[in-house]
Parts: C-alpha cells; sequence; structure tokens
C-alpha cells in the first residue's frame, strides 16, 4: 500500500494507493483531506490526529493492514532540513509503525508530477512560489526561497494580492475597479494594514485577494499588473538559471487559472510552458505507481 500526501499551508491532500486492482484494471484508491502540516507550526497533536485520520482510510480499504507493508510519500512546504523532516516523520512512525517513509520537499513534488523521471526546469505559484532544477531524480539547482517578508514571492498569490491591496489603498487602481473591490472586500485601511502587519500568516491573507485579479485577468489594469508580477518572477528566479531549458513546467491554482498571462511573459522572456497543472496529486499518483508496482 502506498500513502500519498501532498501538504499546502491549509491543508494536506492525501491519496492512499493499494497493489490490489478493481475490475478495470486499475488500483484501488480512496482519499482523504486533513489540514495542512507544517513541521514547525503544527502541533504533534494535530499530526497524529491527522495520521489517525488517513489509518482509518486505510483500515476501511485494506482490513488489518500492516505498516511495514506500508510505503509513505510526504511533500510539504518547508522541509528543507533533516530537524523538519524528523518533526513529521517521528509522529507518522507512531501511528505507522515500520512503515517506509520518503519525507521530501513540495517543489520535489511539483518536478516529479509535471517531468516524472525526465529533466526539467519547474515552478509553484500558489500562496508562495519557488523554482528549481530538476536532473530526473532531484533538485540541482534552486533560487532561495525568501518568502513574504522580504517581498520574495515572486509570481505568487501573495504577490497578486500584495498588488491589489497597493493599487486599492494608494488609489492607483481604477475607480470602477476599485468599487468592484470593495464589494467584494469590504475591508478598510485599518483592516488591510493589520492583516498585513499584526496578524499572523499575512502571505495567506494576501494571496486571499488574488482571485479577484484571477477572475478579471480581461481588464486592463489587472492584465499590466499581472505582467508586472510575471515579469519580475522570470528576472528574480528563471534568469537565475545557467544553462536552463527553455520550458518551463508549473504546478498551483495560481499556475493553472493565469496560464494564459504567463505563457505570454514567458514568450517575451524566451521561454514556453510545458505542463501546468493545478494540482500535483495526480501525476504523484502516476509517478508512485510506476516506481513502486511492477505490472
Amino acid at each position: 500500500m502506498i500513502i500519498i500526501a501532498d501538504s499546502g499551508s491549509t491543508k494536506t491532500n492525501w491519496t492512499i494507493i493499494s497493489n490490489k486492482k478493481e475490475a478495470d484494471g486499475r488500483h484501488m484508491m480512496d482519499t482523504i483531506r486533513t489540514q495542512g502540516l507544517n513541521p514547525f507550526f503544527t502541533s504533534r497533536e494535530g499530526l497524529i490526529e491527522a495520521y489517525e485520520a488517513v489509518k482509518n482510510v486505510c483500515q476501511n480499504m485494506q482490513p488489518g493492514f500492516d505498516s511495514k507493508d506500508i510505503r509513505v510519500y510526504f511533500y510539504g512546504a518547508g522541509m528543507d532540513s533533516d530537524e523538519a523532516f524528523e518533526r513529521i516523520r517521528k509522529p507518522l512512525l507512531e501511528v505507522f509503525p515500520g512503515a517506509y517513509t520518503d519525507i521530501q520537499s513540495d517543489l520535489l513534488a511539483s518536478c516529479r508530477a509535471t517531468c516524472g523521471d525526465e529533466p526539467g526546469m519547474v515552478a509553484i505559484f500558489g500562496t508562495g512560489s519557488n523554482s528549481c532544477l530538476y536532473d530526473g531524480k532531484k533538485m540541482v539547482a534552486n533560487v532561495t526561497a525568501l518568502g513574504n517578508a522580504l517581498d520574495c514571492d515572486e509570481g505568487s498569490g501573495n504577490a497578486i494580492g500584495r498588488k491589489l491591496i497597493y493599487g486599492y489603498l494608494r488609489h492607483r487602481m481604477p475607480k470602477e475597479l476599485a468599487e468592484e473591490f470593495h464589494k467584494e472586500y469590504p475591508l478598510t485601511q485599518d483592516d488591510f494594514l493589520t492583516g498585513v502587519y499584526n496578524k499572523p500568516n499575512p502571505n495567506r491573507f494576501m494571496a486571499s485577494f488574488a482571485p479577484f485579479a484571477v477572475h478579471r485577468q480581461d481588464n486592463e489594469w489587472i492584465k499590466n499588473m499581472l505582467h508586472d508580477v510575471y515579469s519580475l518572477f522570470f528576472r528574480e528566479q528563471i534568469a537565475y538559471y545557467e544553462n536552463a531549458p527553455k520550458v518551463l513546467h508549473a504546478t498551483g491554482s495560481i499556475a493553472y487559472y493565469c496560464k494564459p498571462t504567463i505563457e505570454k511573459v514567458a514568450e517575451e522572456f524566451g521561454y514556453k510552458m510545458g505542463v501546468v497543472i493545478a494540482d500535483p496529486m495526480e501525476g504523484l499518483i502516476q509517478y508512485h505507481i510506476n516506481q513502486n508496482f511492477q505490472d
């Protein structure tokens, strides 16, 4: 049995895959969603609770299963140190004693979902952003993800939300668009500033406004703003990679819904977009079936 986890800042999507097959030849599968699991922000109790929920799904799928026969592939944000790996792995092994565990970053998940065993250049555009070069097995180059505090989430929902808030509060946004924005988000200036500076997770707060832009990409002001956002991404991240392929693969909801704009900017910088998917799970399922089950 294989368990795949794709953990973001707000939720974790799990897919459990049995070695047994349905009548149509496909592997038996089930899914569950739990809270987002961060090695430094989620308590041990929170991790255990999520793992127990997954264990219940496994028991329903295959009663009496032996956890020593389970292979767990966990991908998540913040997985960039041995300490982070152990914070995720130790409680996991309490719930699934003896299981094989492979704890990796969400960026490697995007690589495996879009490129499989082939080399490529890959980006994530979600609440935050990141990018790398991938040799078909591991990441070989990566622009340091400095995050929201240093204004380094180029191309992300956070970056788009920040531009919207700035444009609205500084009256750069056209009047009719500003009225639409206020109708959709009836907040005061103090509300915006409190969300950005005084509340937890300001990146999520700013990213929460990104759908306003995503749904209005034909608006001239929005179009120009998104063009600026993705031009900065290519200048600050993609231009860093030497001898990189000219095709960029991407995952994340922002990547999927802003694909036309990203494609246009990519062409201006001499690149093309390859595989672009909102959710890497489908690609991860195929990747790990290929790796683990020999038909």
